[in-house]
C-alpha cells in the first residue's frame, strides 16, 4: 500500500488481527520492510501491525533535502495521521529505527503506550566531538569516491559504519542525512522517556553492541534489557522465537 506523507510517496504494510492492540514498527538504515517481513509477520500474531519504509529507503520516495533523526520522525507521525492509526500500544524499532523512536516520544511527534528498541542505536559518545565524526566521515567519504578496489571500498564503509554505533550500511543517495543523523547522540532524548521500555540487544552486536543497551537502560527509568545469545545485529532475525517470547512477555 501506498500513501502521500509531506509530499512523498510513502509504502507500507499492514497486517490486520483480531486482537484490539496496534503496533507499529519502525526499520533501521538502510533496510526495509521487505528485509524485516518475517518478523512483521510473527509480531502480527500479537495484533495488528503497521510497517512503512521510510523515506529514501525501500518503495518509498526519497526526499529532495537532507533530513535529521526529527525529520523521520515527523513523517511517521504524518504518515500515522494519514493512515489513521491513532493509538500505538506498543511502538518498536531497529537500530537506527530506534533511535527514531527515542526522539519521536521525547519530541511528542509519536505517542505509544510501551516502547521496545531493538540494538538502537544514538549512542555516538566514542566520539570527542560532532567535528572530530564529521571528519572521519568526510575523509571516508572522499575515499569511497575515490577509483579503488570495490572490496577496498567495502571495507572502509564496514569500519565507518561499525565506528559510529550503527546499521548504517549503504546508501549513496542518503549521504546527507547520513551525516546528519551520525552526528546527533541520543542519550539526552533517552533519559527524558516516561514509558515502560524493553531494550534488546544481541551479545554479539558489534554495530550496536550490549554495552550501549546497557548505557540506555541507565538513562531510561524502569527500563527492562535484555541480551540475547547467539545473536548479532538482527537479534530479531538471529534468535526470532527468543525475541518474540521476550515481546510477548513484556506486553502482558
Amino acid at each position: 500500500m501506498q500513501v502521500i506523507v509531506n509530499d512523498i510517496l510513502i509504502n507500507y504494510q499492514v497486517i490486520e488481527s483480531k486482537k484490539d492492540f496496534n503496533i507499529l514498527f519502525i526499520h533501521g538504515w538502510a533496510d526495509n520492510i521487505k528485509g524485516q517481513k518475517d518478523f512483521i509477520h510473527k509480531l502480527s500474531s500479537l495484533g495488528n501491525v503497521y510497517a512503512l519504509d521510510l523515506p529514501g529507503f525501500g518503495d518509498s520516495q526519497a526526499p529532495e533535502r537532507d533530513l535529521t533523526i526529527l525529520d523521520f520522525a515527523k513523517y511517521v507521525n504524518e504518515f500515522c495521521r494519514k493512515i489513521k492509526l491513532d493509538k500505538i500500544n506498543l511502538l518498536i524499532g531497529h537500530s537506527n529505527g530506534g533511535a527514531i523512536a527515542i526522539k519521536g516520544l521525547m519530541s511528542h511527534e509519536i505517542k505509544a503506550d510501551k516502547l521496545i528498541l531493538l540494538a538502537a542505536s544514538g549512542v555516538r559518545d566514542a566520539y570527542k566531538s560532532k567535528v572530530s565524526l564529521l571528519r572521519v566521515i568526510s575523509k571516508t567519504g572522499k575515499a569511497l569516491s575515490s577509483p579503488l578496489p570495490s572490496e577496498m571500498k567495502y571495507k572502509l564503509r564496514k569500519k565507518l559504519y561499525k565506528s559510529v554505533g550503527s546499521d548504517m550500511l549503504i546508501a549513496e543517495h542518503m549521504q546527507g542525512t547520513f551525516k546528519n543523523i551520525v552526528a546527533e547522540d541520543l542519550q539526552n532524548d533517552a533519559s527524558q522517556l516516561d514509558l515502560p521500555t524493553l531494550l534488546i540487544y544481541g551479545e554479539n552486536d558489534d554495530m550496536t553492541p550490549p554495552k550501549y543497551g546497557l548505557m540506555y537502560h541507565e538513562l531510561i527509568k524502569g527500563s527492562i534489557i535484555e541480551i540475547v545469545g547467539q545473536a548479532g545485529h538482527f537479534v530479531q532475525r538471529d534468535q526470532p522465537e527468543i525475541t518474540l517470547n521476550l515481546i510477548k512477555d513484556f506486553i502482558k
